[in-house]
């Protein structure tokens, strides 16, 4: 989500760079905008009265980690997100010169998804565990404030921006490295 849409969507002052990411945005903001913009859409929102109301939403929602890792592999064993080195993909600590970068700047994966792989950590629905559970089912909800994030950041050395990388951070925070992208359950 870049911080054209979310002004487009949410107001504020007009931000500096359109096309960059939307940042300092914590779990519950992600969620707000994911329902508004269903809203805006006609769609039915995911999360009814602070409830989230399942995978199979019309919605605009975050993406479970499960999704966040398979669409960022895009059906390849590689490291990070469209290749095994992060040179040509990734905006993280070696080349970002300390700043977020606008979006789409680097190489796609193998499915034309950009920026997976560094530039900002992205939020997903999950709550943090230590070792997730696998299952049909992907998602994982506890009552905990940790929420797991995934892609790593601009600032993030090589190892945090792989593909299977995982963090977690309280959904309350709002930092200057921290994103999120929307998802949709293509419905029959």
């Amino acid at each position: 989500v870049t911080q054209g849409l979310w002004h487009h969507m949410m107001g504020g002052a007009e931000p500096e760079c359109l096309n960059c990411p939307k940042t300092m945005v914590s779990w519950n903001d992600a969620v707000d905008f994911a329902n508004r913009l269903s809203e805006f859409e006609g769609l039915e929102p995911c999360v009814v009265e602070g409830d989230f109301i399942g995978l199979q939403c019309e919605g605009y929602r975050l993406p479970t980690e499960a999704e966040w890792e398979y669409a960022a592999k895009a059906g390849t064993e590689q490291l990070f997100a469209g290749a095994n080195s992060p040179v040509s993909v990734a905006v993280f600590e070696w080349n970002s010169g300390g700043t977020v970068e606008r979006v789409a700047q680097r190489k796609s994966n193998q499915w034309g998804l950009y920026d997976m792989s560094g530039n900002v950590f992205e939020w997903c629905l999950d709550d943090f565990v230590e070792e997730p559970v696998r299952r049909m089912d992907p998602l994982y909800q506890t009552d905990s404030q940790l929420k797991v994030g995934r892609g790593g950041g601009f600032r993030s050395k090589e190892e945090a921006i792989r593909s299977t990388s995982r963090s977690s951070a309280s959904m309350d925070i709002r930092q200057d490295f921290i994103g999120f992208r929307l998802v949709r359950t293509t419905l029959p």
